[in-house]
């Protein structure tokens, strides 16, 4: 049956051109969060830097069933979760489901740090590697598995170090461009 690739519901901008819409995906399960959902990257169509080829499948029943390795086919509606740019792209509402392949390949895709918000945006929910040196620069979240690297050191608080104003602002963008918050993959 026909499929949308997910780069086409991605779209190469903050938010997918296919909002409310019910569209058919498939692509191998890369990361499970039990509470939640899972994220399917697409292995089959080309590559498309300006935009992701994963996406988040928001159900956490459908979550407990499925694991990393698969390849599955599903069909729902596709929703923006979250506020403003920080939107995370999904497929919410399932009303169908097959798996394909068990144990396929997982994909991983290199990235390189700094990136700016678009460059991020193309990657969002992907599972990515550096071939740079990075610093660990942030734990607060490593209980859930979470935790932030950058390419410029350890990355301080920017009042801390500048003025409030626009001098803390720009140190705030520097330390976004410079930093990632990475998910730990589960264990087992």
């Amino acid at each position: 049956s026909f499929t949308t690739p997910i780069t086409t519901i991605q779209g190469a901008g903050y938010h997918s051109p296919l909002i409310d819409s019910f569209q058919t995906v498939r692509g191998a399960v890369t990361y499970v969060a039990k509470d939640s959902g899972f994220y399917l990257e697409d292995t089959e169509s080309p590559p498309d830097h300006s935009s992701s080829r994963a996406l988040f499948i928001s159900n956490s029943e459908l979550a407990h069933s499925v694991q990393p390795g698969q390849q599955l086919q599903l069909r729902g509606r596709v929703s923006e979760l979250g506020q403003h740019l920080d939107t995370l792209t999904a497929l919410v509402e399932i009303s169908s489901h097959e798996l394909c392949a068990d144990e396929v390949d997982l994909p991983l895709t290199r990235a390189r740090l700094p990136m700016n918000s678009a460059d991020r945006e193309a990657l969002e929910g992907m599972r990515v590697f550096f071939e740079q040196s990075l610093t660990l620069t942030d734990v607060y979240n490593l209980a859930r598995g979470e935790l932030t690297l950058s390419s410029n050191g350890v990355l301080r608080v920017p009042t801390e170090v500048r003025a409030p104003g626009a001098a803390a602002r720009k140190l705030d963008q520097e330390n976004r461009n410079h930093s990632l918050a990475a998910v730990l993959p589960s264990p087992g």
